[in-house]
């Protein structure tokens, strides 16, 4: 199964059960954050239940249908949700995409959907082609994904073979309701239960319910793996959550496991909160921890205690103490946390966080220091300094550490950036200080690049090798962009070892029509304009001269067939768009009950001229664009509308 669903689960209880940032640690420079959590018994954040955190984890099924924004990848694409385009208004569809070797072909509905991917090889010794994979999709009457599925090509039994699997139940609003997967019983030749996740919402939209089940084959039944349920005030603030892991198979039902209690204030902040955990010899809740927090009259948490619950005696036991402290601008100036002596009966310091900030500001500083309970003060242990541009972008940050021996600050580590005229960052390394050189050993490095209009042309990274003893590159990518930002040229390196430094691996070429834009195309992947082809090249290791390094692989062609124009009006009861032709603005109208959108102009030449989430008014500014024909394409929820407006 390509999801890997054990990770995935492991990964959810993981957040579920561990410590999660509390709205006062978020208050902290991004350099502490990770400092504090060690010091925390448990940490959670009330004001985002666990829910919200799994999305985070959520695996999409399959292999998708774009290349998604990640570095290295030629086509920066749409995620899967803005890919079902459910007005057609293009001119042309892209049928296939064929080389010597291999071919690619695609089928879609009338509404412009993908509904399957095929891709086949070319068996020289038959000289014939031959299946190799293939993706299937459905959707809903809205044009919403409900399904998608993988096959590969088994010619011994010439037929297709489930690879995965999943299919999407949503309500009547579209929202998600459960998720199905699937493996393929190879002995049955068909698609089998492997795993869901079921959703449950209150009437305000709130989740109230998560659940994983995965499906047991010999029981032939549903087992319950992880679930949650949350309650929510008249505002929609949580109020009280629960959680399990424990399953009653008999009963087919999750045993109670953990709680929690949440107390808010008349501004809605938590004031308390109390854990307990199901004790099933006693039939009964059992506290286990509880937080009291305090706020100063902006909000700021000033204090956070801690208890346990102590089932001997009864009562709650203090375990930590947090207190912070803010100036006039709302920055956190101090961090002060301290842990409960039960001998003493008294409250005992650990260690501080001081902050300090620039005149523009910018956090440059942080002292960290320890309490010495004997002599009852401060010691300065550790410290950062920042550096920031005109701009206020951080330049880099130095580590200090405080020797008790030299009674002195010695260096440790350090960070520097360095930005472009743009603002964009262009070089990022991380060193540390050796004592016995007295010198900064370079450990990794980021290296970007960008043309005059803002588009990456390379990115390359280098990290230590701790055999070799030196600095070697992981990865590295060259991109050669056209004034629209599509890729002509993008070159993949890898490291040489040998010679200690890049060559190439992989090269690809590509040719456009620039006649045809986005808008004007049906395709299952994202591009500024109309592809024509691309040449791929592999690099010549016997290292022979430049011109001759890279040897062409293969060379592919798109291939369109034309369709007939169906330019939406956008008048549809659910969504409207007026005037049209318009001159000062269009207005857009959405449902009563409809998603909030995202509008996007494109000219005539592909080039992108607007991109704004709508505001209520739903009124868009167009005056300031030239007379013409635009591209417009509305985005609402999972659907797409695309059409054509005259500005005048």
């Amino acid at each position: 199964m390509r999801k890997n669903f054990t990770l995935l689960l492991s990964l959810i209880i993981s957040v579920t059960l561990s410590a999660q940032k509390t709205k006062v640690e978020n208050l902290l420079p991004e350099d502490l954050k990770s400092r504090t959590e060690p010091h925390f018994y448990k940490t959670f954040n009330a004001e985002k239940p666990v829910s919200d955190m799994k999305h985070e984890f959520h695996v999409e099924s399959g292999n998708p249908r774009s290349g998604f924004q990640v570095e290295g990848n030629p086509f920066p694409g749409l995620n899967i949700d803005q890919e079902t385009r459910s007005t057609v208004a293009a001119k042309q569809r892209l049928d296939s995409i064929v080389s010597s070797k291999k071919r690619t072909i695609y089928e879609y509905d009338a509404n412009g959907n993908t509904t399957s991917m095929v891709e086949d090889v070319l068996d020289t010794i038959g000289n014939r082609w031959m299946h190799n994979l293939k993706e299937e999709y459905t959707y809903d009457a809205n044009g919403r994904e409900i399904m998608d599925a993988g096959y590969y090509w088994v010619d011994s039994l010439q037929q297709w073979v489930g690879d995965w699997k999943t299919e999407v139940t949503r309500d009547e609003s579209g929202t998600i309701t459960r998720w199905d997967y699937y493996d393929w019983d190879t002995d049955e030749g068909k698609w089998v239960n492997a795993a869901r996740y079921e959703y449950a919402y209150d009437e305000e939209g709130n989740e109230t319910d998560f659940t994983i089940y995965e499906w047991d084959p010999d029981l032939g039944q549903w087992i319950g793996i992880y679930t949650e349920h949350y309650n929510y005030d008249e505002n929609g603030r949580s109020v009280s959550s629960s959680s399990s892991s424990s399953w009653d198979t008999i009963n087919s039902q999750f045993y109670p496991e953990f709680k929690m209690e949440i107390t808010r204030d008349a501004n809605g902040m938590i004031t308390n909160w109390i854990e307990s955990q199901w004790d099933p010899g006693s039939g009964e809740w059992v506290n286990t921890l509880k937080g009291d927090n305090t706020y100063d009259e902006n909000g700021n948490t000033t204090s956070m205690n801690w208890a346990m619950w102590d089932t001997i005696t009864d009562e709650w036991i203090p375990t930590s103490r947090y207190e912070y402290t803010f100036n006039e601008d709302g920055n956190n100036t101090s961090y002060v946390s301290s842990f409960w002596n039960a001998d003493s009966s008294r409250w005992d310091h650990w260690q501080k966080y001081e902050y300090s900030y620039d005149a523009n500001g910018n956090h440059n500083l942080t002292v960290v220091s320890t309490y010495d309970p004997f002599s009852q003060q401060w010691y300065e242990t550790s410290k950062t300094e920042y550096t920031y541009n005109n701009d206020g972008d951080v330049t880099s940050s130095t580590s200090y550490q405080w020797d008790l021996i030299s009674q002195e600050w010695f260096q440790t580590d350090k960070e520097e950036r360095t930005y472009n005229e743009m603002g964009y960052m262009i070089f990022e390394s991380q060193s540390y200080w050796d004592v016995d050189s007295s010198k900064w050993i370079l450990q990794s490095k980021r290296e970007h690049a960008y043309d005059a209009n803002g588009y990456n042309t390379s990115n390359a990274y280098y990290g230590w090798d701790y055999q070799q003893n030196r600095l070697v590159g992981w990865q590295r990518w060259e991109y050669t962009r056209d004034e629209y930002g599509n890729t002509l040229i993008y070159t993949d390196y890898i490291w040489d070892p040998g010679t200690n430094e890049w060559r190439g691996k992989a090269r690809f070429e590509y040719t456009y029509d620039y006649a045809l834009v986005y808008a004007d195309l049906l395709v299952p992947f994202y591009m500024q304009h109309k592809i024509t082809g691309y040449t791929a090249y592999i690099y010549q290791v016997n290292g022979l001269k430049s011109s001759q390094e890279w040897i062409k692989s293969d060379e592919f062609t798109y291939h369109y067939s034309d369709l007939a124009v169906n330019v939406a009006d956008l008048s549809g009861m659910e969504l409207s768009i007026y005037p049209n032709p318009a001159t000062e603005y269009i207005q857009v109208e959405l449902g009563q009950d409809a998603d909030a959108a995202r509008i996007v102009m494109y000219n005539v030449s592909g080039t992108m001229v607007l991109n704004r989430v709508l505001d209520n008014t739903g009124r868009v500014p167009v005056s300031h664009l030239s007379e013409g024909v635009y591209i417009i394409r509305l985005l609402q929820g999972k659907a797409i509308q695309t059409g054509k407006v005259m500005i005048e």
